[in-house]
C-alpha cells in the first residue's frame, strides 16, 4: 500500500540545478483555496508557515500566489530534501479574515496618511508664503511623504482588492482549502537568499527579506538545516 504524504509542486527540471551548486531546499505548507465572489472563482495558495510565524499579516498577501500556475505531483516523499516546515495555518477561512481585517486597517491608515499629508501641505504652504520654509523644499516633502506611506497602502489595498478579490461589502464562500508544498531553496552565506523554484528559479525579494529579517525565523530553519545555531 502507498502512503501519500501530500502534493508537492513537481520541481523535477530543477533537480540538477540544485545538486550541481549545493542549495539548501526547505518546502513551505501552502494552503490551496478556491473561493467564490459573486460570479468570480480565485484560485489561490497562501503560505501556512510564514506570516503566522512573524505575525506579519501582509505576507498572507505577499506571497499568496494563483494555484492554477503550478504543476502537483502526489508523493510519498519530498523529492531533494526532507526539509518540510510545520504548516501553522491550516484553515482557510481564518487566512480570510485576516486579510480582510487587514485590507480595513489599510485603508484607515491610508485616509489618515492623506489627511496628515494635507495638513502638513497646509502649513508647509503657510511657511512658504512668508519665506520661512524653500518652495523646493516643500515639493520634496510633499512628494516624499506621499512616496513612504500612500503608495506601499495604495500598493497593498491594490493586491487584496484586485488580485484576492476581498473587496469591502463582498461575501465569498469556500468551495475548497488543501494543504501542499511549495519549494524555496537557498542559498546560505553571510546572508541568506532565496530562490521561487515555482517561478522559474527566480529570486525571491520577499523571502529574502523575512530570513534577514527575522532571526527567530531564520534560526529556526538553519537548525532544520543541520547549522550550529
Amino acid at each position: 500500500m502507498v502512503i501519500i504524504l501530500g502534493r508537492f509542486v513537481n520541481i523535477e527540471k530543477y533537480m540538477k540545478r540544485l545538486k550541481k551548486n549545493n542549495y539548501y531546499l526547505i518546502w513551505i505548507p501552502f494552503l490551496s483555496s478556491r473561493y467564490v465572489i459573486e460570479s468570480s472563482t480565485y484560485n489561490i495558495l497562501f503560505d501556512a508557515f510564514f506570516p503566522n510565524f512573524s505575525k506579519m499579516d501582509k505576507l498572507y498577501v505577499l506571497t499568496s500566489r494563483k494555484s492554477d500556475l503550478f504543476n502537483f505531483i502526489d508523493l510519498e516523499a519530498p523529492p531533494y530534501s526532507n526539509v518540510i516546515l510545520p504548516p501553522r495555518d491550516k484553515n482557510c477561512k481564518v487566512i480570510l479574515e485576516k486579510i480582510i481585517e487587514l485590507r480595513e486597517s489599510a485603508v484607515e491608515m491610508l485616509e489618515k496618511a492623506k489627511t496628515n499629508r494635507l495638513q502638513r501641505a497646509d502649513i508647509d504652504f503657510f511657511l512658504v508664503r512668508f519665506s520661512i520654509l524653500p518652495p523646493e523644499e516643500y515639493k520634496k516633502s510633499f512628494k516624499m511623504a506621499r512616496d513612504r506611506t500612500e503608495i506601499e497602502l495604495s500598493f497593498l489595498i491594490g493586491l487584496i482588492e484586485e488580485g484576492l478579490g476581498l473587496k469591502a461589502g463582498k461575501d465569498y464562500w469556500i468551495e475548497f482549502c488543501d494543504m501542499i508544498y511549495y519549494p524555496i531553496a537557498l542559498r546560505i552565506s553571510e546572508d541568506v537568499v532565496a530562490y521561487d523554484l515555482g517561478r522559474n528559479f527566480a529570486k525571491s525579494d520577499v523571502y529574502t527579506w523575512i530570513l534577514n529579517r527575522n532571526e527567530k525565523i531564520l534560526n529556526y530553519i538553519l537548525d532544520l538545516l543541520g547549522f550550529e545555531v
